[in-house]
């Protein structure tokens, strides 16, 4: 293994570290000592890494984005309803702690203006996937694209907060015939 990926893998260690630290004890139990400890490394290589634990929370963000939409939820809207439906189940089940990462984070946002382009930038990222999506089934509309973003992220929160999969599953079945009728003669909105 060369230096170069011994370093990657280090650092990437790290971050999945902190994304684990931070779903499950909340962004106020994140320290670089609980996320080196967390991913069974020094002190040392997370200040070497990272610097600061606000960088290190950039990182996690990064992955944390990356990794909800590898995937992508959005993907599921030109195909079949199952696609979306179980992806969205998926991520809100079992996504290895990006999802409640996130939501730390924003909430975190709410109090601290420093995290407030985190923020914006996991909204912009899911918002260009949906966009994507319905500019592929004729939708264009701007403000169309934050209210199926919205929509699915509530039922993603929803998932994880109430583990109720048979509801979801209906909610996801209304979303898709509401998005499939909006691509009937869509026009844009300005």
């Amino acid at each position: 293994m060369s230096s170069d990926t011994s370093e990657e893998s280090t650092r990437s260690q790290l971050v999945r570290a902190a994304v684990a630290v931070i779903s499950s004890k909340g962004m106020r139990g994140l320290t670089l000592r609980a996320a080196a400890a967390q991913a069974g490394l020094t002190h040392g290589l997370i200040v070497r890494h990272f610097g600061t634990r606000d960088r290190l929370i950039e990182e996690a963000m990064e992955y944390a984005i990356d990794r909800s939409l590898a995937g992508s939820v959005p993907s599921g809207l030109v195909g079949t309803r199952p696609q979306l439906g179980d992806h969205l189940v998926e991520v809100g089940l079992d996504d290895g702690g990006a999802v409640a990462f996130q939501r730390e984070v924003l909430n975190e946002a709410l109090r601290n203006p420093r995290l407030r382009g985190l923020a914006v930038k996991m909204y912009e990222r899911y918002e260009s996937a949906v966009r994507e999506q319905l500019e592929g089934m004729g939708v264009v509309d701007p403000d169309v694209v934050v209210l199926v973003g919205a929509a699915m992220d509530g039922l993603v929160r929803r998932q994880m907060d109430l583990r109720d999969l048979a509801s979801t599953e209906r909610a996801m079945r209304a979303l898709d015939g509401i998005v499939r009728g909006l691509g009937v003669g869509a026009q844009r909105v300005d």
